[in-house]
């Protein structure tokens, strides 16, 4: 394993910042919710799921802009506090990486991608706020997001949607031997 790589994705269990711990816990209920969906069984990520994701995906982006748009609070008081994360995937035992469907395991991934910059940012170590270079970072995770279910799903899906049996049989009707 590299040295810069993670290997609990739940490791660290608090951070100093609690509104960084309310972005975590947000984006880890978005987690559940992707793996717990109809589409995470199925090879078809469908329109209420792509719905959902986005609408939650964009909650998150909502909490994170309205924060970053608040002054700064003074609460010297509680700068040595740890706010406890709430992951809701760990505590339900989802295996995110298990989930059958492709892209919904890639959205997974950026989810916990996201969860885990949150978590381990220099903003984790300020009383409250975000960092400039962090929200940065989360933009372009979030215009990722946005992308991959708004333009992706919508052009490569539709033909990418093989019947599980099908697919695993080579029944696509596109043979793969010589022509």
């Amino acid at each position: 394993m590299a040295e810069n790589e993670v290997e609990n994705i739940y490791d660290p269990a608090g951070c100093r910042n609690f509104d960084v711990c309310g972005t975590v816990d947000r984006l880890n209920r978005l987690l559940y919710e992707l793996c717990t969906s109809e589409s995470a069984h199925t090879n078809e990520f469908n329109a209420d799921d792509q719905r959902r994701f986005l609408q939650m995906w964009n909650e998150v982006n909502v909490y994170v802009t309205s924060i970053q748009e608040q002054d700064r609070l003074d609460i010297n008081h509680a700068y040595p506090a740890q706010y406890t994360f709430r992951y809701v995937t760990q505590e339900s035992g989802i295996e995110w990486e298990n989930v059958k469907n492709s892209f919904v395991r890639d959205l997974a991934r950026l989810s916990v991608n996201a969860q885990i910059l949150w978590s381990r940012s220099e903003s984790a170590d300020a009383s409250n706020k975000f960092i400039p270079a962090d929200l940065e970072k989360w933009t372009k995770v979030y215009d990722r997001g946005v992308a991959m279910v708004t333009k992706y799903a919508d052009v490569v899906l539709p033909g990418d949607k093989p019947e599980s049996s099908d697919y695993e049989l080579n029944r696509r009707g596109v043979s793969t031997g010589p022509v």
